[in-house]
């Protein structure tokens, strides 16, 4: 029942990235750089307090179509109420571009990509430089990735 459920969204979260518009425009780049630079200190901060071997730190636009179902399965799966998780995106768009933050296993991060982008797992393939962990940006219709250094 589980496994059906997940396959379930998955299948639709494939539709939904399918006929999810594919610009490559400058503004949307500038988004993805906004949100590193305001998220990104914090992501790493997650990131070395994680304790994970591998940790990768994603940055993530909720109100982007992939990234909302990003959003809603987390917090789901972290027992928030789905009917809560709108009026929560809603509180966040007041002074703000909406953002969740998370930090997950490399291999977590594989199972991901796929969702997110039809290109994701060739852009993103191995760890990063030695002293390094990746940060992925979820926003403005696209993903953009990031090596930052981690103690």
């Amino acid at each position: 029942m589980v496994t059906d459920h997940l396959f379930k969204r998955r299948l639709v979260w494939r539709v939904l990235i399918k006929h999810r518009l594919r610009h490559d425009h400058t503004e949307f780049k500038e988004l993805r750089r906004h949100l590193l630079s305001h998220n990104g200190p914090d992501a790493v901060d997650r990131m070395q307090q994680s304790g994970m071997a591998d940790p990768l730190g994603m940055i993530i636009e909720m109100t982007d179509d992939i990234g909302k179902q990003l959003t809603y399965a987390a917090l789901e799966k972290q027992g928030m109420p789905r009917h809560e998780i709108p009026e929560l995106i809603a509180s966040c768009c007041k002074n703000a571009i909406p953002t969740f933050k998370c930090v997950v296993s490399f291999e977590t991060a594989l199972k991901l990509l796929p969702l997110t982008s039809e290109t994701a797992e060739q852009n993103h393939k191995g760890p990063g430089r030695p002293g390094t962990r990746w940060i992925i940006i979820v926003g403005g219709g696209g993903n953009s990735y990031a090596q930052v250094p981690i103690r």
